[in-house]
This record gives structure tokens, C-alpha cells and sequence, in this order.
């Protein structure tokens, strides 16, 4: 296990009062999380109001969120290469497992 020490911004910023956190989160776990979908993170959680019980779970919905997003791109690119017949989208449940 790592200590981790990151900025929340969209969890725990309120009226300009940011907190800076540590927690203990194994190394492989924080591998897999893809900075360049930050932003991205952010407002899926604001469009959807999303909470969660603690930074532990944040990081699991948001790899199953990230498996999603891959799900949703991949299968789009079938859809445009006319292997398949409909597209999909993201919705409130792409954070949770099916």
C-alpha cells in the first residue's frame, strides 16, 4: 500500500474551500485510473449528482465508469462500420457494475 495524497476538487470543493487529503489505496488500483478523463470524471459526476461513501468507492465506480466509456467507444465503432445496428450512450449507471 501507497499513501496518496490528491486534490478532490469536485468532491469536496465548497464555495472556493478546497481540501487536501491522504488515504492508503493499493498501487495497483491508482494504475488503472486514466488521468487524461479527469475533467471528464467531474462533470459525469455533476451531471448525475453522484456521491460517494468515501474516496475507496470513488475510485472503484470511476474504473468501472472508465470500462464503460470503453464499452460505449468500442461498440460505437461497430456501429460505424455497420456491424452492428444501434449505438449507446452514457447514462446515471455507467459508474455501477450490470
Amino acid at each position: 500500500m501507497i499513501v496518496v495524497q490528491a486534490f478532490i476538487v469536485s468532491s469536496i470543493c465548497l464555495a472556493g474551500a478546497c481540501a487536501m487529503m491522504s488515504w492508503e489505496i493499493s498501487d495497483n488500483v491508482l494504475s488503472h485510473v486514466t488521468a487524461e478523463l479527469d475533467l471528464d470524471w467531474i462533470e459525469y459526476k455533476k451531471v448525475h449528482n453522484k456521491t460517494f461513501d468515501g474516496v475507496k468507492e470513488e475510485i472503484v465506480r470511476r474504473l468501472y465508469w472508465e470500462d464503460t466509456l470503453r464499452f460505449i467507444r468500442e461498440h460505437n465503432l461497430r456501429y460505424d462500420r455497420g456491424e452492428v445496428t444501434y449505438t449507446v450512450g452514457e447514462n446515471q449507471f455507467a459508474d455501477m457494475v450490470g
